[in-house]
């Protein structure tokens, strides 16, 4: 979706994110992908999905305003680097929101779900989450889905505090996220993956030099 109004920007978000921190500009990439397969799994229409993989790439813009001695701590953060971490979803709220006045998007259509990703995507399921405790179908769909990508890939990506998860042991985890519908969803996105891991590994197979005598010698 190239030329949607909020593209540009998105993309912006993105691009300045990675500028400011790698690892935090290729998460917010895998999560938009992830997105994509989950709104897939759903059976949600093209629109749909090509919008929530868009618009989700800014679910974090609000970490440019986290210092880096916590948003790059090689460990375990404090209850107090915790909060300050938090901070960015009303940062990126009030970064999003400032700018899309700035560009006359107020009441464009897709704004709402932009807004909603980057407020609520850690709300949990069980009520547990933050900023505002919202529980069950009270959390838009969008952010959801965005919740699930987001921990997806926090969990199975290499981390300097944890090694990576299974994905079976990352499904147990974010099962406990978000609703049954969603679930199924993630099965799909469990799917795909595992069946790309099996493309790589078999053309890195058939790309692998075969030994002669002499060099297995």
């Amino acid at each position: 979706m190239r030329h949607h109004p909020l593209g540009p920007s998105v993309r912006l978000v993105v691009a300045l994110t990675a500028l400011r921190d790698m690892d935090t500009g290729k998460h917010q990439t895998r999560v938009s992908k992830y997105v994509r397969l989950l709104a897939e799994g759903l059976g949600l229409d093209e629109q749909n999905c090509s919008t929530l993989e868009l618009l989700s790439g800014a679910h974090d813009i609000g970490k440019l305003g986290i210092p880096d001695a916590i948003l790059r701590k090689p460990g375990k953060l404090t209850p107090q680097e915790m909060e300050q971490v938090r901070k960015h979803v009303p940062l990126g709220l009030d970064a999003i929101d400032a700018h899309i006045i700035d560009i006359g998007l107020s009441d464009h259509q897709f704004t709402p779900m932009l807004r909603a990703m980057i407020r609520s995507h850690h709300e949990r399921w069980d009520g547990k989450g933050y900023p505002d405790g919202m529980k069950g179908e009270a959390i838009p769909l969008e952010a959801r889905i965005v919740c699930l990508a987001d921990q997806w890939d926090a969990l199975t990506e290499m981390r300097v505090y944890r090694p990576v998860w299974s994905h079976a042991r990352a499904r147990a985890f974010t099962d406990g996220l978000t609703d049954a519908q969603i679930r199924v969803a993630i099965r799909a996105l469990r799917s795909v993956l595992l069946t790309r891991q099996q493309v790589r590994a078999t053309k890195k197979q058939m790309t692998k030099p075969t030994e002669t005598p002499e060099q297995a010698v």
